[in-house]
């Protein structure tokens, strides 16, 4: 199966709270030989935080048909903390990381439906994350507190914080 990330953005949604919308994993289902005596059959995760909650969907294509024709949420992340506001999000395999207000970012894992684990370091809310494409174990992640810190996420240790910044961080890339 080849897995494809992306990123579809963030923006302040009418009530002023910021909503992230990640799209992740996409892949060919059913068995090889299923896949050779009938239509091409896809599927694309995709991640959506705002206030407290990550929501997982899986959109359904058939490859015979014109667009995606079926939505089914998959998963629901309600953070403990009711207080907090998810801002941005990535994909890292079947992991989504979630980051808000409060500064800490987290690692969702899809297949065991529980958080792989929490990295802090940021003072400020975490505005975007981004999975460095060449080596997918670090991620940058950017904040209001006016640095950008590398993580290594398999063992959620940051490696190195990019500070005294001089200007408000909204994306990186």
């Amino acid at each position: 199966m080849g897995y494809h990330l992306g990123c579809w953005g963030s923006q302040p949604c009418a009530t002023g709270e910021w909503v992230s919308i990640a799209m992740g994993l996409e892949r060919m289902t059913g068995s090889p030989e299923q896949r050779r005596l009938g239509p091409e059959r896809r599927e694309i995760w995709v991640a959506l935080v705002g206030g407290p909650t990550c929501e997982i969907w899986c959109l359904g294509y058939d490859h015979w048909g014109t667009e995606y024709n079926v939505a089914l949420k998959e998963m629901t992340f309600e953070d403990d903390d009711r207080k907090e506001r998810y801002m941005a999000c990535a994909w890292r395999g079947k992991l989504v990381l979630v980051g808000g207000e409060k500064g800490i970012m987290k690692a969702l894992d899809v297949e065991s439906r529980r958080m792989a684990c929490a990295m802090r370091g940021h003072t400020g809310a975490i505005q975007a994350i981004e999975v460095c494409a060449a080596s997918p174990n670090l991620c940058a992640s950017a904040s209001a507190d006016r640095s950008i810190r590398l993580w290594d996420i398999d063992n959620g240790v940051q490696l190195a914080v990019l500070g005294g910044l001089t200007v408000h961080l909204h994306t990186i890339s």
